[in-house]
């Protein structure tokens, strides 16, 4: 695939490393997490903090430690963590609202700022996996995953120290001359996927756009698709943008995929995995190679590479979680 967009994001504290073990799974961003006697939150996750809130049910004034690591997403290698732990101790109204049934006092709440100069060193181009744990201070083989994502997409440009992706959450584009129909309900397809998704972003069409999509049928490009755009000067926001499809890569790798004749929905299929992939770089990803480390031997992004493109044709809950990071970072990052 081929493109001109790259994001690099940055914090980092004292590098140290410790290890609990429990279950992984992935899950978004603001979304409350209970178990193992533990509830929490991330309320906040962008260029300049992280803070969120987690207690014990029933452990009344007692607080728990946050303890939050960070991976090289490739390699598994602990770039950061937390250390000391976090204290969660912070008072909050609606904590003490939440929580006073159970006999809560509502010091469960807590902030830490990040810097954004550093992680640029440590990512060497590859994206990162960050988990945040809840762990009682008194069992700390007592915890809880309130966060496990991947963000290798918004980190894992090397090329710029900006990032380069659409401003705007709502996109128009129109259809080039070269898209025939069947083409054209491709590209739909794709669009409809995102704007239909929890990434708070749309995609319209309108025949004034200087966003266009293209397709051209290239025999000696082994890319599927690709975008590139212009960038406003000193900022990482791109003026506009083309997307192309490669026709005859997709109707090659239809015919793998399906070489009963014919094959069309399995072209069809390809084709909207394309079109989703390269309005991901519209959005702020990077192009994704690595599989999701302890979750799966299946690629859970439609920005990795080596995804089934005639089964994986819809943004992944990596992808969405990914453009809603992209966006909070978004405008703190192009500023000078």
């Amino acid at each position: 695939m081929k493109r001109k967009i790259s994001l690099v994001l940055a914090f980092v504290m004292v590098i140290a490393v410790f290890a609990i073990v429990v279950p992984v799974t992935q899950v978004e961003v603001n979304a409350i997490r209970s178990g193992n006697g533990f509830e929490g939150v991330i309320d906040q996750l962008d260029g300049r903090m992280i803070r969120g809130w987690g207690w014990r049910p029933g452990a009344g004034n007692h607080s728990v430690d946050i303890h939050i690591h960070v991976n090289d997403a490739v390699t598994g290698e602990l770039l950061w963590t937390t250390s000391p732990p976090v204290r969660a101790n912070t008072f909050r109204q609606d904590l003490l609202n939440h929580t006073r049934s159970r006999g809560g006092t509502g010091n469960y709440a807590f902030s830490i700022n990040w810097n954004l100069g550093a992680l640029r060193q440590l990512l060497r181009g590859r994206g990162v996996r960050i988990r945040v744990a809840l762990v009682d201070p008194r069992s700390p083989t007592q915890n809880l995953w309130i966060l496990d994502t991947f963000w290798g997409s918004p980190f894992a440009g090397v090329s710029s120290n900006r990032p380069e992706g659409f401003g705007n959450r709502a996109v128009s584009v129109r259809m080039g001359t070269s898209v025939n129909t069947n083409w054209a309900a491709a590209y739909r397809r794709g669009m409809n996927h995102w704007s239909n998704s929890a990434a708070g972003v749309s995609i319209g069409e309108s025949s004034g756009s200087n966003n266009v999509l293209h397709t051209i049928s290239d025999t000696s490009e082994r890319a599927f698709g690709w975008i590139v755009g212009p960038l406003a000067p000193g900022t990482g926001r791109m003026t506009r943008f083309d997307i192309t499809l490669n026709t005859h890569r997709i109707t090659q790798e239809a015919s793998i995929v399906s070489p009963v004749t014919p094959n069309q929905a399995a072209a069809s299929n390809i084709a909207t995995s394309v079109v989703v992939h390269e309005f991901g770089h519209a959005f702020w990803l990077d192009d994704n190679p690595m599989i999701a480390r302890g979750m799966s031997n299946t690629p859970r992004t439609v920005m990795c590479g080596n995804r089934n493109r005639n089964s994986m044709f819809t943004p992944q809950t990596m992808d969405v979680n990914n453009v809603i990071v992209a966006y909070q970072f978004m405008t703190r990052l192009e500023r000078p």
